[in-house]
């Protein structure tokens, strides 16, 4: 109960600054909490904050609401950055080359690549 208390607290706390619903970043933007502990909590920070924004229950149909579940707890976790990176240029292009993704992560993220990790 004591780390539900205390990410209701911290969320609320930002929401009061922000004057609207936080999103993830908000709070690393913020130095806040760290918002992956939302998510361990409620499986996504949509759960999270549906729980705290009574409005938003039901607004994504139970099949979005499980993907979204996966996604949060397998790919956007901050472990594999490089396939949120390369799901996000699939959404935006449709496909991405590897010269394409070696560019994206040394110049954007700062690492580097190879065709094993590809």
């Amino acid at each position: 109960m004591q780390v539900k208390r205390d990410l209701v607290n911290d969320y609320s706390l930002l929401k009061f600054r922000l004057g609207r619903i936080p999103m993830m970043v908000d709070f690393i933007e913020q130095g806040s909490r760290d918002p992956q502990l939302f998510v361990n909590y409620s499986k996504s920070y949509f759960n999270f904050v549906a729980d705290q924004e009574k409005d938003l229950l039901g607004s994504i149909d139970s099949t979005s609401l499980k993907l979204l579940e996966l996604l949060s707890n397998e790919i956007n976790n901050s472990k594999r950055v490089l396939e949120s990176i390369i799901l996000l240029e699939l959404l935006e292009n449709g496909l991405i080359k590897f010269s394409q993704l070696q560019k994206i992560a040394s110049s954007k993220y700062g690492f580097d690549i190879n065709k094993v990790t590809f």
